[in-house]
């Protein structure tokens, strides 16, 4: 088996997918340009899509099955085909990497070669950190935790091993810092016990060129994360906060030594939290801290989308946002926050669309959590909206068509099936049903534009990568309901809008879908929720566009699967009445002529950025 021409091609494949991702959003094209462009494209990208399931059927999944057949020939060979996975792509294909590291651990265990196990477990670790440092966080951990059985046998092991255990055993610091800092004692006394093993003078001589203080340093910096949390205002001993306070002294300095001229403002984030900690430790009021981090809020002027520019507007601003909950003039504080938020979303709004895209997900997420329960209702649902799904072309597409094929067959279900909404919200009679029908249209509209909220958290998945999903990014995926729901919850988003984020998945019956051991039973919002699950399959089902990764199917034959579902996974009811010759051709019309016209104007949107 020619192993490295089979991995030469699948990268060779997986660069023209990158490449053909972004190729049809040109300016100037017509509407009929845009359509066939994309169209073609998807077409293309299903090709390599099979290409590349062969080609992993043949390598990874092969030993995968096979793993007798491993030697240490293949060892390297797949070893060097999961580096160039997540580094040569932009560590955009980082599950197949995980496979392969998982699969050479058993190996290197196997063999009893300490210097593999230690290899293995850090890349291992490090991939899980990448693929989701919420989802599997403590396995992360414990994966880091295998090297530190080879302590002892640190002196034994390879030159490139041991900067590998080292790397490792800073990481089991990282996970504890991406933790619940309610227990801040334990990653203090992580740091100790790594900081210890670092001085001692043997390690010290026996790997000189290992940058020990420099990874110290990045620990103190991880360190000073803790000042993005609520933590200080539970309480925390004054060692910890004087502990805290050091550290950002020496990367507060150290950023002004790299500039090496301090007149130059250093880097923001470096700043930041220098002033933060400084009001921690009641060296700075409330009054100055605010002064000082407003002026971080601000793009550099020279390069507007640059990292560091993000992190002033984005990060920075929401921290700038909590400690303006803080003030005492309530009134005064709303206003700011307000006018910090606006130009948080304009800055977003005219970001680069390859750019946003690519950032989306990392820049945001602390912004929204930190805002969204600072401002009104309607305010957050707004802003959830505009710097979530709004922001990423196929969610966007998605939800836009989800939310109009439901409103059809909510019209449909009105008339012919109104018995369905019997005992909802204020709904106690068929009369009810008509006369409250501007709330079920309401609830309807408003539930399924947040139904995928949660995907914001998953933007890196939702691509594909031109191969199907691992189990492990399918995982990821399934997270998005709750994820979704925790955080329209934390908005104070009214429940009747929020339910059927967390639900749209789970089947008709509650036998079966995700999240589990979710209770759909006494939902006053249930038939809502049936009617977005079932558009939802719909839009996914037959897409033509914007799912390159499967070709469309025609309603009629999708109808014929949820036929064989009805009563189990989708309602028998709303089944029955997608057969209706009126609202059959109603549907077709939004699947064909109001998806394209709705793809096209959101491409015009997005390449004008």
């Amino acid at each position: 088996m020619d192993l490295k021409g089979l991995f030469d091609k699948y990268i060779e494949n997986q660069n023209k997918l990158s490449t053909l991702k972004d190729a049809y959003l040109k300016q100037g094209l017509i509407n009929q340009e845009i359509l066939g462009e994309m169209v073609s494209i998807a077409t293309l990208q299903r090709s390599l899509f099979e290409e590349n399931e062969t080609i992993l059927n043949d390598t990874v999944y092969y030993y995968k099955k096979n793993k007798d057949e491993i030697n240490d020939e293949v060892f390297k060979n797949l070893q060097g085909f999961a580096n160039r996975l997540a580094l040569l792509l932009n560590q955009k294909d980082t599950a197949i990497a995980f496979i392969i590291h998982e699969l050479l651990l058993d190996y290197a265990y196997q063999k009893k070669n300490k210097d593999y196990i230690v290899q293995e477990a850090y890349y291992k670790g490090t991939i899980l950190l990448y693929l989701d440092s919420e989802l599997y966080l403590e396995e992360a951990r414990e994966t880091f935790c295998l090297v530190k059985a080879f302590k002892d046998d640190y002196f034994d092991l390879k030159r490139e091993s041991r900067s590998l255990f080292n790397r490792a055993y800073a990481n089991i610091y990282v996970t504890y810092c991406l933790t619940d800092f309610s227990n801040y004692q334990d990653i203090f006394l992580v740091s100790e016990e790594i900081y210890n093993f670092w001085m001692d003078e043997r390690v010290q001589m026996n790997d000189l060129d290992f940058p020990f203080y420099r990874w110290i340093f990045l620990m103190k910096n991880n360190t000073l994360d803790i000042i993005s949390t609520d933590i200080y205002d539970q309480g925390i001993e004054k060692k910890y906060v004087d502990y805290v306070l050091d550290c950002a002294n020496e990367v507060y300095n150290h950023a002004r030594t790299l500039v090496k001229d301090t007149s130059l403002p250093v880097e923001g984030i470096c700043q930041f939290y220098y002033y933060a900690a400084k009001y921690y430790a009641k060296e700075l009021s409330l009054k100055e801290l605010l002064e000082k981090t407003e002026l971080l809020t601000y793009p550099l002027p020279e390069d507007r989308y640059s990292f560091e520019s993000r992190t002033r507007t984005i990060q920075i601003s929401a921290f700038y946002i909590r400690f303006l909950d803080k003030m005492a003039d309530k009134p005064k504080a709303h206003k700011l926050i307000n006018e910090t938020i606006k130009r948080v979303k304009n800055y977003i709004s005219e970001m680069p669309f390859s750019n946003q895209e690519r950032q989306i997900s990392r820049d945001i997420e602390s912004f929204i959590n930190i805002v969204a329960d600072k401002i009104d209702e309607k305010e957050a649902f707004k802003l959830i909206l505009e710097l979530t799904v709004y922001c990423h072309f196929p969610t966007y597409v998605h939800i836009t068509m989800v939310a109009n094929i439901a409103l059809t067959i909510l019209k449909y279900a009105i008339n012919e099936i109104p018995n369905y909404f019997v005992g909802m919200q204020g709904i106690n009679s068929v009369k009810d049903v008509f006369s409250y029908s501007h709330r079920l249209v309401d609830i309807t509209y408003n539930a399924s534009l947040l139904h995928d909220v949660g995907k914001f958290y998953c933007l890196d998945y939702i691509g594909n990568f031109g191969r199907k999903l691992t189990e492990r990014e399918f995982n990821i995926i399934k997270s998005h309901p709750e994820r979704g729901y925790a955080l329209l919850k934390k908005a104070k988003i009214d429940e009747k809008y929020i339910e059927a984020s967390l639900y749209h998945h789970i089947w008709y019956d509650g036998t079966n879908g995700y999240p589990k051991n979710k209770s759909i039973d006494n939902l006053l919002t249930k038939p809502i929720i049936d009617i977005i699950s079932i558009s939802d399959a719909i839009d996914a089902g037959t897409d033509t566009i914007g799912r390159p990764y499967a070709k469309g199917k025609t309603l009629d034959s999708l109808l014929d699967e949820f036929e064989a579902e009805a009563g189990t996974r989708y309602s028998s009811e709303l089944v029955a009445l997608l057969r209706m010759k009126d609202l059959n051709r109603e549907l077709k019309e939004l699947i064909t002529i109001e998806r394209e016209n709705i793809s096209i104007r959101t491409h015009k949107n997005f390449t004008s950025k």
